[in-house]
Parts: C-alpha cells; structure tokens; sequence
C-alpha cells in the first residue's frame, strides 16, 4: 500500500506557524509587490467564473491568494468530476474554511447543497462567496460543528495562525489557538423524516481528526440515499486525539462503503481485504495521511 507517513510540510506547518507565515510573504511580495493586508486582494476569481473571498491578514487565506483559490488540487479535481459525472441531488462540505472546495464549481439546479463552518471569523467571507454564485439560492451556510450529536455550546479550537486546522479537537494549545463556543448538530437532523431513496449524496469531509463524529452523525443519509461519493481527510494522528479507536473507525468505512485509497502518483485504487488489514498493522507503529474516497 503506497501511503506516507504525515507529508514533511505539514509537519512543518505544526512545528513551525512563523516560518510558514514568513514564506507565505515572501510569495506575496513577489506577486504583489506588498504584502500589506489592505493592499492585497480579498477577493480571488475562480475559474468556475465564481468568487472567493479571504481574509488577506490570515495565512490560510493568503495561501489560497497565492494558489488563485486552489490549495487543495486532488480535492478540487475530484469534486468537479464528480459533480459533472456523478449529478449528485445533495452536496455537503463539512469543514467548508473559505469554500475552496464548495465554490470551485457549477451545480444542477436541482441539487440540494449545504455548508457546514464551525468557525464564525469565516462565516463573512463564506456568505459574500455564497451570495455571488450562480447558485446562490440553492447553497445553505450552517454555522454549527456537524458531529454524531446536536447539542449547545460545544468548545470549537480556532487556529489563528492557519484557519485551515482548526478543529472539534485539542489538536495543539499554543498562543495561536482560541477557543470558541458554537453548536453541535447531526447532518441528519436536516433531513428529518425526509425521504431519501432517491437521493445521490455527495460529501466532503475536512476536520482535522473529527470526521468519525460527523459520519456518525450522517449514517442515515449514508444508508438510505440511493447513492453516496465523499471524500474525507484520514489523519491518524488527528482521529486518534480525538479519541477515535482508529480500528473502529476503519470498519465503519468498511461496512458502509467501497474504500478508494490515494497512492503517490495521485492514482485511486481500491483498499481490499488484505490491504485493510495491512494498513491496520501500519498504524499501531506509524501515523499516516491521506485522502480516502468512499463510495456506496
């Protein structure tokens, strides 16, 4: 099985916020010749012919400026083919950050489509992307953690550092990490005696050790729905500080869908029997990461 041990940039990441940040400025001054918070952009135009909006003064945002809104290509690529090809009838994006993932592309009139931000520093800028796409009407922001239970004043840790790892978990405590008091709710609680037979689901899970908690709390849109596409982040590192058993977690995948495993040429192929088992014996002695497709 040709999966990594955690990247060594994201190691670095971890380790080293103030040297990231002091490369993201030097990307920026070569760009735009500043790198003043309000001199720079905070607007980015994607190539869906729809708008991002970042926040210039955050190093998550001032990546995505570098990249022309596009940090995360394995995820954009596999979103928009599966939004072409797939036709999903819902779309989720739990984790949305700034919406690199939910704005990258144009959607079926139809589809039903939702955006799950626990963060409320992004909320602004999530809303002023939403309200310039050309499926505006459709797109419903939730300002809550999606998790396994809906409950009030869940503690949310917010990395001001780099938006993009803050979590559901005490992942790291440092000066850069605040803490917040949001909402709980279970994806399913939004579709509520709804009939789902029919229904193509298409997700996407981004957060940062907490994925297990919000599939949980999905499993009957995963059941029920005709048909089921995601894509989830699987940090083991991450899934074990949330207290996760990562062995459990890996016979939910197991159970509910056709596990799709990314290798180092970028290429998708399917986690068999023996490779499962192999990659449960990896994990007692290594932390890995990757990106996993799930489709039922």
């Amino acid at each position: 099985m040709e999966l990594l041990p955690k990247p060594l940039f994201m190691k670095f990441l971890d380790k080293h916020p103030k040297t990231w940040k002091y490369l993201i400025n030097i990307g920026l001054l070569v760009k735009y010749k500043t790198i003043n918070n309000h001199r720079i952009p905070n607007k980015i135009a994607l190539s869906s012919e729809n708008s991002l909006y970042i926040n210039s003064a955050e190093n998550r945002g001032r990546a995505l400026l570098l990249k022309n809104g596009e940090t995360q290509t394995r995820l954009t690529t596999f979103w928009k083919g599966a939004v072409q090809n797939f036709k999903p009838t819902i779309v989720l994006d739990v984790g949305v950050n700034y919406g690199e993932c939910i704005f990258s592309t144009n959607y079926e009139q139809e589809t039903k489509i939702f955006g799950f931000e626990a963060n409320k520093q992004l909320i602004p800028f999530i809303k002023r992307s939403r309200d310039e796409h050309k499926n505006k009407e459709q797109i419903k922001i939730i300002h809550a953690l999606a998790s396994d239970q809906t409950k009030p004043k869940q503690t949310f840790y917010v990395n001001r550092m780099w938006s993009g790892t803050s979590s559901g978990i005490n992942t790291k405590m440092n000066k850069s990490i605040e803490m917040q008091s949001i909402d709980s709710i279970r994806v399913d609680s939004i579709f509520h005696k709804q009939d789902l037979q029919h229904e193509r689901v298409l997700f996407k899970v981004d957060v940062e050790g907490f994925e297990a908690f919000v599939l949980n709390g999905m499993e009957r849109l995963i059941k029920e729905s005709k048909s089921c596409l995601g894509f989830i982040e699987f940090d083991s590192h991450y899934i074990r500080k949330s207290g996760t058993d990562l062995t459990r977690f890996l016979l939910f995948l197991d159970q509910h869908f056709t596990i799709y495993y990314f290798t180092n040429e970028d290429k998708l192929n399917k986690m068999e029997k023996d490779i499962m088992g192999n990659f449960q014996k990896m994990l007692r002695t290594k932390d890995y990461h990757t990106d996993l497709v799930l489709m039922k």
